[in-house]
């Protein structure tokens, strides 16, 4: 048969293989038996370790734990510390804004003239807050991080 897949270099070696495998099953290459049965305890631990539906349900578990401990945190005081820098010219209020009204804004003097000389500021602040009272808002987060934590 002229010009078929005999003559081709590709279907000799595979012949070759196939036919190598079948007279010598021993070098042909064969899944191996484990060397002893496999318990159900050791089955157990190979699917919770390996199987990925698994993997992520104990994932979504923990997290929901996590979250219990994070909505707990609700109770505590909260401490915010910040500094900041500013550098303008003595035409703009010259002053620094900081957040949560820790410093209020300081504004330089009202000047007659214009001036483009560059000011630096700067402050920094503490402030230390808690909610006293909260009509029970932090306790229905609580509670609703204790049914994540039943449902998953």
């Amino acid at each position: 048969m002229p010009g078929g897949f005999v003559g081709r270099p590709w279907c000799r070696l595979t012949a070759f293989i196939v036919l190598a495998g079948l007279v010598n099953p021993a070098r042909a290459i064969a899944q191996t038996a484990p060397p002893e049965p496999l318990t159900l305890n050791d089955a157990i631990q190979a699917a919770l370790k390996n199987y990925p539906a698994i993997k992520e349900r104990r994932a979504r578990a923990q997290a929901a734990d996590e979250a219990v401990g994070l909505a707990r945190t609700a109770y505590l005081p909260r401490l915010d510390m910040v500094w900041q820098v500013n550098r303008a010219t003595t035409n703009n209020v010259f002053g620094l804004l900081l957040p949560q009204s820790i410093v209020p804004p300081i504004s330089g003097p009202v000047l007659g003239t214009r001036s483009y000389d560059g000011v630096w500021g700067s402050a920094a602040g503490v402030l230390l807050s808690w909610e006293a009272v909260d009509f029970g808002q932090r306790k229905a987060s609580v509670d609703v991080a204790r049914a994540q934590t039943s449902l998953a």
